[in-house]
């Protein structure tokens, strides 16, 4: 599939310009403007980009940050308990952490009831597919979890596998919870087992949690791009450059008022 995106020359000089004088870095879609009010000339702005990629990036010319999509959005969720009907296991992956909504039966959380003995209290959330993720994060009530397990199958009632265990069973230090798997894996149903919680903060022995995120990092499908433009200013600034993931490297056309083009293919 063929993309091509047209600049207006002098417009696309501004953007270049705002990112050499260091002003403005940016690397989504579209243009950005100048802020400032001088605006060097074509000669000016290729002498001081061969510099910068002559150096080592910087935290300003970093490769382009990490994007993550949360699988669970699109699943379903059910639980081995819940406390009433409106915190119900559905609250923990619909994307909404409120909890300073004063009216707490608005809260988005799903919670379970008190349980002296610290029975299991288990999350399971099926994505519909098998699908493949490396990260979660879990926005908890309350720090009075004290171990817990991720769990993962491909089948609803077959073999799941543990590929996290939290490593002691003190009090999470915090409310949010991130964990970053060293490997990413695959499955479609995700089970988030806590078979450890006490009364602490608080008095009563119990599970509560606003969000439980299963997260998969997104691709940049531009980076297996093929890229191609009208023109370059020279062959240190080639199409390429638009679509290797690295903000210190550029394409930049050659110079004109006319319209210029890049496309990926």
């Amino acid at each position: 599939m063929l993309q091509r995106r047209v600049f207006r020359g002098k417009v696309y000089r501004s953007a270049l310009a705002a990112m050499l004088a260091g002003s403005l870095v940016w690397a989504g879609p579209g243009i950005v403007f100048a802020t400032g009010t001088d605006s060097p000339t074509v000669e000016q702005e290729h002498q001081r980009f061969l510099e910068l990629m002559n150096q080592e990036p910087t935290a300003a010319f970093r490769p382009v940050t990490e994007k993550w999509a949360n699988v669970a959005l699109g699943g379903t969720a059910k639980a081995n308990d819940q406390e009433t009907n409106y915190w119900g296991p559905d609250k923990a992956i619909d994307g909404i952490v409120n909890p300073n909504e004063g009216n707490r039966q608005r809260q988005s959380r799903w919670a379970t009831n008190r349980s002296t003995s610290i029975a299991p209290r288990i999350l399971t959330v099926d994505l519909g597919k098998v699908q493949e993720f490396e990260r979660f994060a879990i926005d908890w009530e309350r720090p009075n979890i004290t171990h817990f397990q991720i769990e993962v199958a491909d089948e609803e009632n077959g073999t799941y596998r543990t590929v996290y265990s939290k490593a002691d069973r003190a009090n999470i230090s915090s409310k949010h919870t991130e964990i970053q798997l060293d490997q990413p894996v695959s499955g479609r149903f995700v089970r988030l087992n806590i078979d450890g919680y006490s009364a602490n903060p608080g008095n009563w022995e119990s599970v509560s949690l606003y969000e439980f995120q299963i997260l998969k990092k997104l691709e940049n499908s531009a980076l297996k791009a093929t890229a191609t433009a009208d023109s370059q200013a020279d062959a240190a600034f080639d199409a390429g450059k638009a679509t290797d993931g690295l903000q210190h490297t550029a394409w930049v056309s050659a110079d004109g008022a006319g319209e210029h083009w890049l496309a990926l293919s």
